[in-house]
């Protein structure tokens, strides 16, 4: 039996994530919730270690209240990969290997993170959504105690190699529906990496987390931030200047309509005018609540674009961020089309030509190209040239500057696309 400690402080989402993708399990299991809504534990390590004392099952599933376990078999499956495993120590469902490959599958936030695998993988450190321990390990290795909100799962993978065990990422998919900003509530990621690297910088000089890279130089270009250049502070300050990109891109407008990806929700945040209405809509009611908490828009709809409840023209603007590539061609293609009769504008971002954003960002159901677009009457822009993604870190500001320019105007040649559509006011 597996016994799931979950320590959470906001008891909507707690309900509308993991506890709803528990009803309906087919295996037996015991739950054991640690209400720190008052912020009783001032360290999630302890909070765990207190849970976990308390659990009965042979297995100890540590879980964040935002995950959300695909398929009602999800711990039956779990329960019958974690007996197979002879040198178990601790496994997750995402993680890093020991050459700083991505391993698992996850929707992350509303976007495929990873790629699928068939079997359990070694990795060196697992995220720290989602950890099983076995009692006989727990017993004897706890959580250390020092970590305050990060980096705790990471230790423990590396502790746990001291006793001849390893790390393993499971098969298995889950949903992590939460939003990027609240991390910050949680106290700086960089103070536990810290710590994290002065336990084990001598055998793991370099530790691979699903966060980041965790090294001596990392760690102190935290402490000490490069200062720009005098040469570069006045073409910085003019780039950030450039209104007219945001007015080809936004125009004026009073109403927003937002297809919620918690993910893209802080950048959402950021574009938002102070005097504008705005409304997010998605059929997930994890994902508006993950916008809610960070104040995103004014109002939520919890309902599905097959028929949205809008009139026609209902919108001066409709963002479509993260969202176009994780949907099947057709569903995408029907997606726009609904919303052309509901909006004025229609901005779209979406990875020219298939392109992964990011290394960890890899799998996408649909592929968009720039001449796709523009048949459709788009006008497309580019961001971030390609050949940048090779430079190194020392010259990456300067290219990115020159990039930015570039790319705006040549979008076959960018990483990601943006593309808008003017309507009929009528």
């Amino acid at each position: 039996m597996i016994s799931i400690i979950c320590v959470y402080d906001d008891e909507n989402v707690l309900r509308a994530n993991l506890l709803n993708s528990l009803k309906n399990q087919s295996a037996e299991y015991e739950l054991i919730l640690v209400d720190n809504t008052g912020g009783l534990f001032k360290s999630l390590p302890k909070a765990l270690n207190y849970g976990g004392s308390k659990a009965k099952g042979e297995y100890l599933m540590f879980v964040h209240q935002d995950i959300e376990l695909i398929g009602n078999n999800w711990l039956k499956k779990a329960e019958k990969i974690l007996t197979s495993i002879n040198d178990l120590g601790i496994a997750g469902v995402a993680g890093m290997d020991f050459n700083g490959n991505p391993v698992g599958f996850i929707i992350d936030r509303g976007k495929f993170w990873g790629s699928p695998i068939k079997e359990p993988k070694k990795v060196m450190t697992l995220d720290e959504q989602l950890t099983i321990l076995p009692r006989k390990v727990f017993n004897v290795m706890k959580f250390y105690e020092g970590f305050k909100w990060h980096s705790w799962a990471a230790d423990m993978c590396l502790c746990i190699q001291l006793l001849g065990l390893k790390a393993y990422v499971l098969p298995l998919p889950v949903s992590h529906n939460s939003s990027t900003l609240p991390i910050l509530k949680a106290g700086k990621i960089e103070e536990d990496d810290l710590k994290l690297w002065m336990r084990h910088h001598k055998k793991h000089p370099t530790i691979y987390k699903t966060t980041g890279i965790v090294t001596f130089n990392t760690l102190l270009s935290h402490k000490k931030p490069q200062k720009t250049s005098s040469f570069i502070r006045p073409l910085t300050s003019l780039l950030k200047s450039m209104r007219y990109r945001y007015r080809i891109i936004y125009g004026d407008y009073k109403t927003m309509l937002d297809i919620v990806v918690p993910c893209e929700q802080p950048s959402i945040k950021g574009i938002k005018l102070s005097t504008s209405y705005s409304v997010g809509i998605s059929n997930k009611i994890q994902y508006l609540l993950a916008s809610k908490r960070i104040g995103v828009h004014a109002d939520y709809i919890h309902a599905s674009m097959e028929n949205p409840p809008f009139r026609r023209r209902a919108f001066d603007i409709i963002i479509v961020k993260g969202c176009l590539e994780y949907l099947y061609k057709h569903e995408g293609e029907r997606l726009l089309n609904i919303l052309e009769k509901i909006g004025r504008r229609i901005v779209v971002w979406v990875p020219n030509n298939g392109l992964p954003m990011s290394p960890a960002y890899r799998c996408y159901r649909s592929i968009w190209h720039v001449n796709e677009l523009k048949n459709k009457g788009y006008k497309v822009y580019g961001s971030r040239l390609i050949i940048g993604t090779k430079i190194k870190n020392t010259f990456r500001k300067y290219f990115d500057y020159v990039g930015t320019l570039i790319s705006w105007h040549l979008p076959r040649f960018s990483r990601i696309l943006i593309a808008i559509k003017k309507l009929d006011r009528v």
